[in-house]
């Protein structure tokens, strides 16, 4: 480091078990720029504190993580249309003095499912209703597709489709209960399945759709989780015959649109992949 570094970081909490240093610090000496990424551990109370007084001190760019995409809405000055319909900013920077925030994970989402030449411009189930599930959605609708989501608690699924039916202007998103008749009778009829809950994370048992014997073999899962590397969903998934990704290339993905937004350079996403793989 010297004092022409350019300082990029993660703010959230925690922060100690972020990939996003090592991969982001691959992709910058790949890349041959004089920049380092680290992470900066922030209460929620500390928020826009800690998000000012970084940019004052010449950080060129930020992602956020939990429990701040939410409450970055606010923290900032504009934001990208992305970002409003996710409801969530997970990456910022300053454009002509501007504190601007964006949501990258549409964009990772997306460039994860074309790598096994999935679309989202089907018919696709969301399991959740939380904040992966609107990221998910809003790709869905930007593709011109049609989703139902599952949610064990329908209350939330039906207010969430709700929403995004009004934003878009389109009848295109249901909501309904996580239960055994409704989430196969969903399945039947969709193109893709992803994993927007937390189950599974880190218990390779548990799973979000103890139906999967009932899982159509041409359908495609997508688990935005991805240690394990393998969940139980996915494993099940292809057991049955249905093609699989987790959640590591979304990762990655949404990590190099973020590079590509701070340094109108195209990263090198193969790099960063490598960089985290033997992590999970």
């Amino acid at each position: 480091m010297s004092g022409t570094t350019r300082v990029y970081g993660l703010i959230g909490s925690p922060v100690e078990h972020s990939l996003s240093p090592a991969m982001h610090n691959a992709a910058f000496a790949a890349m041959g720029l004089d920049a380092v990424y680290t992470a900066f551990p922030v209460e929620e109370e500390n928020l826009e504190a800690a998000v000012k007084g970084l940019f004052a001190a010449g950080v060129a760019g930020l992602n956020v993580t939990i429990p701040h995409k939410s409450a970055m809405l606010s923290v900032v000055d504009d934001l990208t249309p992305l970002a409003v319909g996710v409801g969530a900013v997970n990456t910022v920077y300053l454009d002509r003095g501007i504190l601007k925030g964006d949501n990258t994970d549409v964009v990772g989402l997306l460039r994860a499912v074309a790598r096994d030449g999935a679309r989202l411009d089907g018919r696709v189930v969301i399991l959740g209703a939380g904040g992966a599930a609107r990221a998910a959605l809003q790709a869905v609708l930007l593709e011109g597709g049609e989703a139902i989501i599952l949610n064990r608690t329908p209350g939330r699924a039906e207010s969430l489709a709700e929403s995004l039916n009004e934003m878009w202007e389109r009848d295109a998103v249901q909501g309904d209960a996580l239960e055994p008749e409704t989430a196969v009778e969903a399945v039947a009829f969709a193109n893709v399945l992803i994993n927007c809950t937390s189950v599974g994370l880190n218990d390779s048992e548990a799973t979000p759709f103890p139906w999967a014997s009932l899982l159509p073999p041409d359908l495609y899962v997508f688990d935005t989780i991805y240690s394990p590397s393998e969940t139980r969903l996915l494993r099940e998934a292809r057991e049955h015959g249905c093609r699989t990704r987790n959640g590591l290339a979304m990762l990655v993905e949404q990590g190099a649109e973020s590079l590509r937004i701070w340094t109108r350079r195209e990263p090198p996403v193969d790099v960063m992949e490598a960089a985290v793989a033997g992590s999970v």
